[in-house]
């Protein structure tokens, strides 16, 4: 981008400034700036402006959400990518970065700038949120708008949340909410069992064995256990008005007080929750098939190789009043 002469500048961890990498960046003229505060540069996003002769910038686009630009993340791990045009999405995140910029030396001012200029709305249409922020704020948003819900919740998470985000997932007991998520390890209430009829979580696996021929799958040069990136929520995405949260935030206490972080929320936009259903529903179905087959595969409980039913038998709990599949039927048909 430097050589077509675009000007590049980044904000990056102060630890990552002896990286090979950014010594190269550094070395070729690029204005590389150490962020020197306590918490995690947990950010994602580039922003992408035109200069006027004037030097004024014009954002035109914007790349954010859960991908880290390192191998892992973008060929490892379940992650997302988002690219946005509109105009009032533009002018947070390029206001955003410049106060990165402004206040990489004092993580108390990032906070200031944030709980002033990025206040959070009751009822979002379309928002860009970013933290650090005082008083938890965010979470209360995100867990008040999951328990808004009225037909169904689906998400894929990465790591522990708040335990105000994780019962708003849960909900109430045999409630009516369609809830289907995936997260990339188990937490004390989500386990990847049956909750009750109306929700149906997993955590990411990989199959004990090779199945049916295949090779074992491994998680060979993978840092780490984290298969399960994405950190994605989608409400009432079977009806007119779904709503959609993604980003780097993790919805947890650090995400919320500590770190640098920023999601969108999307609410009325078809296209964007039917393209974020389809990739979690990916996930969701991919991981469930794993995490139970490693259930299985454990002392005394074989894995048994699947079979179709011969007849229409299968069909059965689709139709049967107060099961999960009855209720899951008829939020995808649009009941």
């Amino acid at each position: 981008a430097q050589d077509r002469g675009v000007q590049v500048r980044m904000v990056t961890e102060s630890d990552n400034l002896d990286e090979p990498e950014v010594e190269q960046l550094q070395q070729a003229g690029i204005e590389v700036l150490g962020d020197r505060r306590e918490g995690l540069m947990h950010n994602k996003f580039a922003v992408l402006s035109r200069i006027d002769a004037n030097g004024v910038r014009t954002p035109v686009a914007v790349m954010a959400g859960s991908t880290n630009w390192t191998e892992n993340g973008c060929y490892r791990q379940a992650n997302v990518v988002h690219i946005a045009r509109a105009p009032s999405v533009l002018e947070r995140y390029a206001g955003m970065f410049e106060a990165l910029v402004d206040t990489r030396d004092d993580r108390g001012d990032t906070k200031r700038w944030i709980n002033k200029h990025n206040a959070l709305p009751t009822a979002p249409e379309r928002f860009v949120g970013f933290s650090p922020r005082s008083n938890l704020k965010d979470i209360e948003l995100v867990a008040n708008l999951i328990s808004g819900a009225q037909r169904d919740v689906i998400f894929s998470t990465a790591f522990q949340l708040r335990e105000e985000v994780e019962d708003a997932l849960l909900g109430s007991p045999n409630d009516q909410i369609l809830r289907m998520g995936v997260q990339n390890t188990s937490s004390a209430k989500i386990t990847g069992v049956h909750r009750d009829r109306t929700a149906l979580f997993t955590a990411a696996a990989l199959l004990p064995g090779g199945l049916e021929g295949w090779l074992k799958e491994t998680s060979a040069k993978q840092k780490g256990s984290i298969r399960v990136h994405t950190k994605a929520i989608a409400i009432d995405v079977t009806s007119d008005t779904p709503l959609v949260i993604s980003g780097s935030h993790n919805f947890s206490t650090n995400a919320s007080d500590k770190n640098d972080e920023n999601y969108l929320i999307y609410r009325r936009d078809l296209d964007v929750a039917d393209v974020y259903l389809c990739e979690i529903m990916r996930i969701y179905d991919h991981y469930r098939f794993r995490f139970s087959a490693k259930e299985q595969g454990t002392p005394g409980n074989p894995v048994e190789p699947p079979e179709l039913a011969g007849d229409d038998s299968w069909t059965d709990d689709y139709f049967t009043p107060g099961d999960m599949k009855e209720l899951d039927r008829l939020r995808f048909a649009g009941v």
